[in-house]
């Protein structure tokens, strides 16, 4: 077990849940049960019963928080990691926060041991673009999770009969700010894709590469279609790139001498094969831990 940091709880909703999206910009669509409003609420200030966001609390509420909690840690070395997160407002929050905590006057550490690290991450708009590159100091500091598999095949809410939430909430001009992988890159932003749970029979990282390129969403259309990696960076963003987001990336991340790599070996050259047909390939050996785990009988 590898201590990669503290965490702390959410700061923002999901688009398909009650305290939805913390976003910069307005719904088009307000729908009871999963928009409560045309921006969402902050969690960290209880904004649904509190009517407060952060720039509204006073010095004693804002001890009484979250984001405090995040300039506490930091004050004693901690970085906080896997913290959930899904709309713009929430990520420009993320930063302001992290900037807050790298510039108190009383750190007892002065360099951070790991990067602090927010997860899912899907709505970018201009803004926030705008706020990083005011303060490249972040790069150092701050890594991304991105949840590409939630633009690509969005989430619906089954209880009260919607599908397809975002764009039902925010159009199609909304869908196309979720997770722009290519703007990320030009920006220098450190970003990773997120996997799924072993378990998932779909969303297999072949599949997470094919999407990143080809933007091509469970619908057939492309979304944002200049938003598509090439190859080797989406080759990256779901190896070297993860293992950046948790300060590990001269420890894992690539098969080198001296680092650690579990190994899967396909049926296939995943850089040759074309992207269309990449999810056909398929694991024919895979190593944890130096030791065969599974071998095909095939083989």
């Amino acid at each position: 077990v590898t201590i990669v940091g503290a965490s702390v709880g959410p700061h923002a909703g999901s688009e398909d849940a009650a305290a939805s999206l913390l976003s910069i910009h307005p719904k088009k669509n307000i729908i009871p049960g999963i928009s409560p409003n045309a921006y969402g609420y902050n969690r960290w200030t209880g904004q649904w019963f509190t009517n407060l966001g952060q720039n509204d609390l006073n010095e004693i509420q804002k001890t009484q928080t979250d984001y405090y909690n995040v300039l506490l840690a930091r004050q004693h070395g901690w970085n906080v990691t896997g913290v959930h997160n899904r709309g713009s407002e929430g990520i420009r929050l993320a930063m302001q926060n992290v900037l807050e905590a790298e510039n108190q006057d009383n750190l007892y550490v002065k360099k951070l041991w790991r990067p602090q690290g927010f997860d899912h991450n899907v709505q970018w708009v201009p803004e926030i673009f705008e706020f990083y590159n005011q303060h490249p100091e972040l790069k150092e500091v701050i890594r991304f999770g991105v949840s590409l598999g939630s633009t690509i095949r969005q989430r619906d809410n089954e209880a009260i009969g919607i599908e397809n939430v975002v764009e039902a909430q925010y159009g199609m001009e909304g869908l196309e700010q979720m997770a722009p992988l290519k703007t990320l890159q030009d920006n220098g932003i450190p970003f990773h894709i997120e996997g799924t749970e072993p378990e998932d029979d779909e969303d297999f990282p072949t599949w997470y590469i094919q999407k990143a390129v080809t933007r091509i969403d469970n619908q057939g259309r492309v979304i944002a279609a200049a938003e598509g990696l090439d190859r080797e960076s989406a080759f990256l963003a779901l190896t070297r790139w993860a293992a950046r987001f948790i300060g590990a990336e001269d420890e894992m991340g690539s098969i080198q001498p001296g680092m650690l790599a579990d190994i899967v070996v396909f049926n296939g050259n995943l850089l040759d094969e074309p992207i269309e047909t990449i999810t056909n390939l398929k694991p024919v050996m895979t190593l944890v831990g130096g030791k065969i785990a599974y071998e095909s009988p095939d083989l």
